[in-house]
């Protein structure tokens, strides 16, 4: 079984999905049967005999395909996959070289890519018509299991069963306490954040449009070089785990950093709840840090005892442990006199837990104000919408009122390009012809404008 299958994947393009994929295979198929640079390589190997070698000789070459699998570029905007020295090229075409004793089976990462000859250099020509297997970040329980079976009958061994169902049965009363610490945290952050905030923000949060950038500029010695727009494809579990699960959200006020915090809270509860091996996510907002100024350690073990009720021994001991993955709501809303010590703090945390994951959520202007950056890994912007994405969100019949009325009304429409005002807008006129949509005065200031959407929100809410 050494070495059985093979993943390949560019850092730029999959390495979010590297390792959970790599996770699956080894739990089913055995560790040594599954090579994985970053875990298979010893330190002392010589990594690129050992690349090669493992390529040569697996049964099943896996090549992970993201967004960017065909137009990543290096630093002087060459496209990597037509480099000859690219390692992923390279691999690919000893793959392809063996495929009458080699199973080549490309892994799309959340959506289908369709790869034509000519968008490929010449040795690896055929790539594109071979069958792959679609794995997406929501739904990767479902989509691994099923590649799994497909593996099993390929390689016709019987794969172990997931060890969720034995994990999910603790044996001794120690265990079984710790199932239920867990167990009682993750359903109070899915009442509090995801049924009780989320869901009532958003009918469809999934859909939800947002406009995202790299920032490097915004934290100390991060990965990237320029600011750089994101894929229309990327979601926030994706982007977290590409920037090593370290992260910063900026963004003006509505322009969507809570929903978008709650979007990933959501996904990072699923993970746990299916696999008791993964971090627990847990929200908690920095306002509160500033009473006392302490460690952040000790404040997350107060705050999640006075929030979540979590007794003090073991918010403790899953903060010593690292076991939690902290989603920081709110250092703008830390005392102005107090925003760089609560940043100093979130530094100092990171230097003793240079591995653990965190996600900070601030208003732009307020934390370019504070005169420190955070050590985070990388840091995104939420932009305005670009207007297309803002009407294919209003795409159903029941907003035709809503894009009539905008089309004509330029005032309307540019409020459009705000994730909150969109929203609001969209459930506020839901359903009503042109005809019934009664807007504010164009002469009106923009924040009238915006209390009388919100007062017609309001009212149609209260009808219903």
């Amino acid at each position: 079984m050494q070495g059985l299958i093979f993943i390949s994947y560019r850092r730029s393009d999959s390495l979010w999905a590297a390792g959970p994929l790599g996770m699956y295979l080894q739990r089913a198929f055995g560790k040594s049967s599954v090579f994985l640079d970053g875990t298979t390589i010893r330190p002392g190997d010589k990594w690129p005999d050992r690349i090669k070698s493992a390529v040569q000789t697996c049964r099943v070459f896996l090549p992970l395909v993201g967004h960017s699998w065909l137009t990543a570029k290096d630093d002087n905007g060459t496209l990597k996959l037509w480099k000859s020295d690219d390692w992923v090229r390279q691999e690919i075409v000893t793959a392809l070289q063996r495929r009458m004793d080699c199973i080549i089976i490309p892994i799309f990462l959340d959506q289908p890519l369709t790869i034509l000859d000519h968008e490929l250099p010449a040795d690896l020509a055929g790539f594109g018509k071979y069958q792959g297997h679609v794995v997406r970040g929501s739904h990767l329980e479902a989509d691994m299991t099923s590649l799994i079976q497909q593996l099993g009958r390929h390689l016709l061994v019987t794969p172990n069963p997931f060890q969720d169902a034995e994990y999910a049965r603790p044996k001794g009363s120690a265990e079984r306490k710790q199932y239920e610490n867990r167990k009682r945290l993750l359903t109070k952050l899915r009442e509090s954040w995801i049924d009780g905030m989320l869901s009532k923000i958003l009918e469809s949060s999934e859909a939800f449009p947002f406009g995202l950038s790299v920032a490097p500029e915004a934290v100390v010695d991060a990965r990237g070089e320029s600011p750089t727009p994101l894929g229309d494809s990327r979601n926030i579990l994706q982007v977290f785990n590409e920037l090593d699960r370290q992260l910063l959200i900026l963004g003006a006020p509505g322009a969507g950093k809570t929903v978008l915090l709650l979007q990933l809270a959501k996904a990072l509860i699923n993970e746990a709840d299916d696999d008791p091996r993964y971090s627990l996510p847990v929200v908690l907002n920095l306002s509160s840090w500033a009473a006392k100024k302490r460690s952040l350690n000790e404040w997350i073990v107060d705050d999640l005892r006075d929030t979540y009720q979590v007794p003090t021994s073991v918010g403790r001991e899953w903060a010593e442990r690292k076991e939690l993955i902290l989603l920081l709501e709110g250092l703008d809303e830390v005392n102005e006199c107090d925003r760089a010590a609560c940043v100093d703090a979130i530094n100092a945390h990171v230097a003793d837990f240079p591995s653990a994951p965190l996600v900070v959520c601030s208003r732009t202007e307020d934390y370019e104000v504070i005169g420190k950056r955070l050590r985070t890994q990388g840091a995104i912007t939420l932009q305005a919408i670009d207007l297309k994405h803002s009407y294919s969100f209003l795409a159903d019949s029941e907003y035709i009122g809503i894009r009539s009325m905008a089309s004509r009304e330029p005032a309307l429409e540019s409020m459009l390009t705000n994730p909150l005002l969109l929203n609001l807008i969209r459930n506020a006129y839901r359903g009503l012809p042109v005809e019934r949509i009664e807007l504010p005065q164009s002469s009106s200031t923009p924040s009238d404008r915006v209390h009388d959407i919100l007062r017609t929100y309001v009212e149609r809410r209260l009808d219903e």
